[in-house]
C-alpha cells in the first residue's frame, strides 16, 4: 500500500512537472516563433513598401515622359486619356497633373477598385519647392511627386498609392505564421510529453536553436539532435524557416515583375524600349514593333534607329543616374527623338522614342512659307518703288510738255494765229488727263508702300460741293441720272484734305452713275461737332 502511494506521488509530482515543463517551453517556444515572424515581416513590410515606391516611381516617370508633349500643346483629351489609363494599375488611388505654377491640367480618381473617372474645377495644386521626385507616405497612402522636365521644369505629375495592399498582405502572412507556430507548439509539446527524462537539457538546446535560426534568416540551422524527437523537430522548424524564405523569395520576384510590367504601357503611343548595361534589348512595346515594322527593321538591327554612340550614352545614363533627352535619329525619311532614362537600383535604361517627323516637316513649310512672304513683300516694295519713280520721271517731262503747250497757245493768240489754238488745246487737255492717270498711279504706289500723305486743312464745305456738283453732273445725266444732295445746312468749315476729300466723293458719284440708269443719285452729308479738347 505504501509503495503504491509512493509511486502515485512520484507519478503526480511527474505529471505537475510536466505540464510546468510543458508550459515554460511552450512560452519560449512561443516567443522565438514570434521574434522570428515579427522579423521576417518587418523585412518583408520593408521590401514589399521599397517595392511599391519603386513601382511608383516608375509609372511617375513613365508618365511625365508620355505626357510631356500633350503639355506642351495642352492636349487636355490626351492628357486625360494617359491619366485614366494610368490610373487602372494596382494600388493607384489617384493621378494629377498640372503646371510649373501648380495650374491644375488633368486630374483622375479611382475608388475602391472602380474605373478611373476624371474630375474637373479643382483647385491648385502646391507642387514641391525641389525639381526632384518625392515620395512621402501618410497613413495607408504613399504620394509621389515627379516633375516633368524638357530642359526645364513645365509641370508635375501627383500620383497616391493605397498602401492597404501591404497591409492585408501582412495580415496574411502574420496568419499563416501563427498556423504554423501553433502546429510547431503543439509537435513540441507533444515531443515534451513523451520524453521528460531530459526536459531542461532539451529546452536549452532549442532555446540556443531558435536563436540560431532566426539569425540564419531562412537557411538551414542545426544543433538541437539532443534525441530523435527533437531531431525531427529541427527538421520541421528548418523546413518552416525555408518555405518562409522561399515565399519572401517569390514575392519580391512578384514585385520585380509587376514592376517591369508598370513601367512599360503596353497601349502607350510612343516607342518604348528596355536595354540592359550590354546594349542588348530586353523589352519592346507594341508601338515600336509596329514602328519596326513599317521601317522593315528586324529586331537584331532595331539600333539602326537607335542614337549613335549607344553604348557610351548607356553607361553614362546607368552611372551618373541622369536622364538624356532630344536626342534624334534620321532613319527611312524618319525623325525619331530619344529619351533615355534610367531606372533607380537596376543597370537598366528605358528608352522613349517619339516620331516628330510631322513637326519637322511644319517647320520646314512655315519657314518655306516664310521666305515666300518676305520675298512677295520684297517684290511687291520694288514695284511700289518702281511705280514711284517711274511716275516722278514721266511727270518732269509732262510738265514741260503742258507748259510749252500753254505758251504755244499764248504766242499764237498774240500772233493772231488762231488756227493752231484747238490743237494746242487738246495737246494741254490730253497732257493734264495723262497727269491725272500718273499722279493716281503715284497715288497708289505711296498707299502700297505706307508713305501716303494727307494734308490737313480747313475748308468751305458749300464751296467744295459746288465744284464736286459741277465737276460729276455730266456723269450722272450721261444715263439719264437725277442727283439729289440732302445737306442740313449745318456744316459751313469742314477740317480734312480737300483734295482727297474732293476725289472721294467724285469717285462715288461717278460708280453711282455708272451702274445706275434713269435712277436718283443721293448724296446725304450730316455734320457732328466734335470736342476740340480730343
Amino acid at each position: 500500500m505504501r509503495k503504491f502511494l509512493s509511486r502515485y506521488r512520484l507519478r503526480l509530482g511527474t505529471q505537475k512537472l510536466s505540464v510546468q515543463l510543458i508550459w515554460i517551453f511552450s512560452l519560449l517556444l512561443a516567443f522565438s516563433m514570434l521574434a522570428i515572424t515579427v522579423h521576417g515581416t518587418v523585412e518583408q513590410s520593408k521590401a514589399r513598401s521599397a517595392a511599391m515606391q519603386l513601382q511608383a516611381g516608375v509609372l511617375a516617370k513613365n508618365l511625365a515622359a508620355t505626357s510631356a508633349d500633350y503639355l506642351l500643346i495642352r492636349n487636355y483629351t490626351a492628357i486625360e486619356f494617359s491619366l485614366i489609363r494610368s490610373a487602372r494599375f494596382p494600388g493607384v488611388l489617384g493621378i494629377q497633373l498640372c503646371d510649373a505654377k501648380g495650374k491644375l491640367l488633368g486630374d483622375v480618381i479611382r475608388n475602391d477598385g472602380q474605373e478611373p473617372t476624371p474630375r474637373y474645377s479643382q483647385t491648385p495644386l502646391k507642387p514641391p519647392a525641389q525639381f526632384v521626385e518625392s515620395i512621402t507616405i501618410e497613413d495607408d497612402t504613399m504620394i509621389v511627386w515627379q516633375p516633368i522636365m524638357l530642359g526645364e521644369l513645365i509641370g508635375w505629375i501627383k500620383v497616391k498609392y493605397s498602401m492597404a495592399e501591404i497591409s492585408n498582405e501582412l495580415a496574411d502572412i502574420w496568419g499563416k505564421n501563427m498556423i504554423v507556430g501553433l502546429i510547431i507548439l503543439v509537435i513540441t509539446a507533444l515531443l515534451l510529453a513523451a520524453f521528460l527524462r531530459r526536459p531542461i537539457a532539451s529546452i536549452s538546446a532549442y532555446t540556443d536553436f531558435a536563436d540560431r535560426l532566426v539569425e540564419c534568416k531562412g537557411e538551414k540551422a542545426s544543433g538541437i539532435a539532443f534525441s530523435a524527437e527533437l531531431a525531427k523537430l529541427e527538421t520541421a522548424l528548418n523546413r518552416a524557416s525555408m518555405r518562409l524564405n522561399k515565399q519572401s523569395i517569390t514575392i519580391k520576384a512578384g514585385l520585380a515583375d509587376l514592376e517591369r510590367m508598370a513601367a512599360f504601357a503596353q497601349h502607350a503611343p510612343n516607342l518604348i524600349l528596355s536595354l540592359d548595361d550590354q546594349c542588348s534589348v530586353q523589352y519592346i512595346n507594341p508601338c515600336a514593333c509596329r514602328a519596326l515594322a513599317e521601317l522593315d527593321i528586324s529586331e537584331e538591327n532595331i539600333k539602326a534607329i537607335l542614337p549613335d554612340d549607344l553604348d557610351r550614352l548607356i553607361t553614362e545614363v546607368i552611372e551618373k543616374q541622369e536622364t538624356v533627352i532630344g536626342l534624334e535619329v534620321e532613319f527611312a525619311e524618319h525623325s525619331i527623338s530619344w529619351t533615355l532614362a534610367p531606372v533607380r537600383d537596376h543597370r537598366i535604361v528605358h528608352a522613349y522614342g517619339v516620331d516628330v517627323t510631322k513637326r519637322k516637316q511644319a517647320e520646314q513649310n512655315a519657314h518655306a512659307a516664310l521666305v515666300e512672304k518676305l520675298s512677295a513683300e520684297s517684290a511687291n516694295k520694288a514695284k511700289s518703288q518702281f511705280l514711284a519713280n517711274m511716275s516722278h520721271e514721266l511727270r518732269t517731262p509732262l510738265n514741260a510738255i503742258i507748259g510749252y503747250s500753254q505758251l504755244l497757245e499764248e504766242e499764237a493768240a498774240d500772233g493772231g494765229v488762231e488756227e493752231f489754238g484747238p490743237d494746242l488745246n487738246k495737246i494741254q487737255a490730253a497732257g493734264c488727263h495723262l497727269l491725272t492717270l500718273i499722279n493716281e498711279i503715284l497715288d497708289l504706289s505711296k498707299i502700297e508702300a505706307g508713305r501716303m500723305e494727307v494734308n490737313i486743312e480747313e475748308f468751305d464745305m458749300g464751296v467744295l460741293l459746288k465744284e464736286v456738283i459741277a465737276t460729276a453732273q455730266p456723269l450722272v445725266e450721261k444715263n439719264n441720272n437725277k442727283l439729289i444732295i440732302n445737306n442740313s445746312g449745318e456744316i459751313a468749315m469742314a477740317k480734312s484734305d480737300s483734295t482727297k476729300f474732293r476725289q472721294i466723293l467724285l469717285n462715288l458719284i461717278s460708280n453711282a452713275s455708272k451702274f445706275t440708269d434713269h435712277g436718283e443719285i443721293i448724296l446725304s452729308i450730316k455734320g457732328e461737332v466734335q470736342d476740340k479738347r480730343e
